[in-house]
């Protein structure tokens, strides 16, 4: 019974330190992408700056 629950312990602590590391590699793969829409965001709304200027100049 002692050794279930050591290995059943033992199995829960890897899992826990897995998705742990599987979190941790997400939120690094997905900074960039974070980075990329917020200069995608930036130029649509300068554009939109831009065609309602060229709108209201003719």
């Amino acid at each position: 019974m002692i050794e279930f629950m050591m290995f059943s312990a033992v199995c829960l602590a890897i899992f826990v330190l897995a998705k742990n590391l599987g979190a941790q590699a997400q939120t690094r793969s997905l900074k960039p992408i974070r980075i990329e829409t917020e200069e995608e965001k930036r130029r649509k709304q300068l554009a939109k700056k831009q065609q309602a200027s060229r709108h209201y100049k003719d």
